[in-house]
C-alpha cells in the first residue's frame, strides 16, 4: 500500500535552509517542492516557523510538537476521562457537605431565635422584678 503525499511549496534561505514564508500549495516559482504526508500537513503549515530543511529532509528545529499519534490521543482521552470521574465524585461529596451544611446553617438559626426570644422574655421579667423593687416616695 502506498501512502499519498500532498505536494506544497517552501521559500527556504538558502544558506540555512529556513523557511522566509509560510508554505503553500499552490505553485511557486523559485520555491522548493517537498512532498508532506496529510496527517502532518496541518500542523506542518500551522507551524512552518519551527522546521528546517537540511540535507533534502524538512526536520524540526527542536521537539516542540506534541505526539498526535492514536495510542498517545487515546491515553490522553482515558487520563481526561478519569479525572472527569474523579471531580464528578468530589462535587457529589461536596453537594452532600453543602446539604449537611444547609442543614446545619438552619439548626443554628432556629437556636439563635429561642435564645433571641428567651433573652427577650428574660428581660421583660427583669424589668418587672426592678419595678417591684423600686422603692417608692410617698409625697406628703
Amino acid at each position: 500500500m502506498q501512502e499519498q503525499t500532498i505536494k506544497t511549496y517552501w521559500n527556504l534561505d538558502p544558506d540555512s535552509g529556513v523557511s522566509i514564508a509560510q508554505p503553500t500549495g499552490e505553485e511557486t516559482e523559485g520555491w522548493t517542492v517537498l512532498y508532506l504526508l496529510p496527517e502532518t500537513l496541518e500542523s506542518v503549515q500551522r507551524y512552518w516557523k519551527k522546521y528546517i530543511y537540511t540535507n533534502g529532509v524538512m526536520k524540526r528545529t527542536v521537539n516542540w510538537l506534541p505526539d498526535l499519534s492514536i495510542d498517545h490521543l487515546i491515553h490522553q482521552n482515558e487520563v481526561a476521562q478519569e479525572t472527569i470521574q474523579q471531580l464528578k465524585q468530589t462535587v457529589a461529596i461536596l453537594g452532600g457537605s453543602q446539604a449537611q451544611t444547609t442543614v446545619d446553617v438552619n439548626g443554628v438559626k432556629q437556636d439563635v431565635t429561642e435564645v433571641k426570644t428567651a433573652t427577650s422574655a428574660l428581660g421583660g421579667q427583669i424589668a418587672q422584678m426592678m419595678v417591684a423593687q423600686t422603692p417608692t416616695t410617698d409625697a406628703e
